[in-house]
């Protein structure tokens, strides 16, 4: 379990939103509450970690007549939202480093 904790704390998702992505990997689509019961965890803290689980993309939410349930994103889903993590630190990284090579230059 560290390494997948450890693998979401990278991807920048950390406490109760964790708790929730592990849960609906190994349990699948789910309501709220059925969520909030088996992690022990109030509504409220589930429904904040799914709205960071779904701006983070690695969870999706699907309407299920009046009410709404929640499932990790598929394992190709993962592999693209990776890939543009990587895509986008490389750029920040080659942003940066004009930055820095600019402020020695000036030296």
């Amino acid at each position: 379990m560290d390494k997948i904790t450890e693998s979401l704390k990278i991807l920048g998702i950390k406490g109760v939103p964790q708790r929730v992505f592990i849960f609906l990997t190994e349990h699948g689509v789910s309501p709220v509450l059925n969520i909030s019961e088996q992690i022990h965890i109030p509504k409220a803290s589930i429904y904040d970690a799914l709205t960071e689980l779904q701006e983070s993309g690695l969870v999706i939410e699907y309407n299920q007549g009046r009410s709404k349930e929640y499932g990790s994103i598929s394992e190709e889903q993962l592999r693209d939202l990776v890939k543009r993590k990587i895509s986008d630190l490389q750029s920040a990284e080659g942003v940066l480093l004009t930055l820095m090579q600019q402020k020695h230059s000036e030296k």
